[in-house]
């Protein structure tokens, strides 16, 4: 089996191609899994560590403003699917995997016209352009979470399976974890989260509540500040923040979410299907810019589920943050009543239903 997997950009893209190209490997060693990504993204370090082969395209974002972008991107956009065409016929690829980020449009188009099949996976409630439109051309459509079937272009080949989440393999040892992260032993532990690339407002306002020394006493944080944030907030961080471990990237992830009794993140669809899975009662920051609002979206589906609190970006400080962990951190009715409402949302299982969808689309053309 040949696979040429597009995803990436960021972490919410990226890991989830990642797990599928981990379990596809897994489950068949002799299989040949290529990636196609940009230069501007996760993938050109992290997917070359996981030795997968991969090959960069010149494919970039398209503004929403009038901008030169408008000129560059058509002739990009062209290059790419050229090249991905080229590439899915020097491999002789079975299955095209579409898994987000802009890199999915070229390879979306690309395998519908070599008539190589499309399986489209879109994170979020709501689709992106290139998942709306990529929808007419794919086998199948693997949706994250609920509500983004209603605004494909084509309905009839898409199914709810979740997003592909990373579990750890048997029985996790909580304490193990929480020593490997250098946390103590006890206490509510909140992890910190914008994602892989970090949230600044986000940052800004847990820098202000450890200022205030707001943080409540029986509480410690993990705090994942993104890498490029990483060195300014550790060498401004309150001396008298001594129950703090702040890191710049979680790998792992899981080994956080075990851990974690509460959680401050934005919404990106990953995040939000990890939170599921690990029934983790959340405190959102929905991104104000993200495409279509589909953060701000996504926030509404767990909020509404009983599952998250939500705070506005341009209402997050120091003070709302402080206030909101101290009333969740001393109700635990409350928090394991949502931590039970995130559950209920949670498709462990889809990484496996993904995977088959690929296997059996795969056999299908032999």
């Amino acid at each position: 089996m040949r696979v040429l997997i597009a995803g990436g950009g960021t972490g919410g893209h990226l890991i989830p191609a990642l797990n599928i190209a981990r379990e596809l490997s897994s489950r068949h060693p002799d299989a040949e899994i290529y990636f196609i990504g940009t230069e501007r993204g996760l993938e050109k370090e992290i997917v070359p560590e996981e030795g997968f082969p991969l090959v960069l395209l010149p494919v970039e974002p398209l503004s929403r403003k009038p901008s030169s972008s408008w000129i560059r991107f058509p002739i990009a956009l062209l290059k790419s699917i050229t090249r991905t065409i080229s590439l899915l016929r020097r491999m002789d690829i079975d299955v095209v995997v579409a898994a987000g980020g802009y890199v999915a449009g070229p390879a979306v188009f690309a395998g519908w016209l070599t008539r190589k099949p499309v399986v489209l996976c879109e994170q979020n409630s709501y689709p992106g352009l290139t998942s709306r439109i990529g929808s007419l051309f794919a086998r199948a459509v693997c949706l994250g979470l609920p509500g983004a079937k209603k605004h494909l272009w084509r309905k009839s080949r898409a199914v709810l399976t979740g997003n592909p989440v990373n579990l750890p393999r048997g029985d996790v040892d909580k304490a193990w974890v929480r020593e490997k992260l250098g946390l103590k032993p006890r206490g509510v532990v909140v992890l910190i989260t914008g994602g892989s690339q970090g949230a600044a407002s986000i940052n800004r306002a847990v820098m202000q509540m450890l200022e205030r020394a707001d943080l409540p006493e029986n509480a410690q944080l993990l705090w994942q500040t993104g890498a490029d944030k990483f060195d300014d907030i550790a060498s401004k961080l309150p001396s008298s923040a001594k129950r703090v471990k702040v890191l710049p990237f979680i790998r792992p992830m899981w080994e956080a979410y075990a851990t974690a009794d509460i959680i401050v993140a934005r919404c990106g669809a990953l995040t939000l299907s990890e939170i599921a899975v690990f029934g983790l009662p959340a405190i959102l920051v929905p991104y104000p810019y993200a495409a279509a609002d589909h953060q701000r979206l996504n926030a509404i589906v767990f909020a509404e589920a009983g599952a998250a609190m939500v705070i506005q970006d341009d209402e997050l400080t120091g003070k709302t943050l402080a206030l909101t962990l101290a009333d969740l951190i001393a109700d635990d009715n409350r928090r394991t009543q949502m931590g039970k409402s995130a559950e209920s949302l949670a498709k462990p299982n889809a990484l496996d239903e993904i995977i088959v969808t690929i296997e059996d689309i795969a056999s299908s053309r032999k």
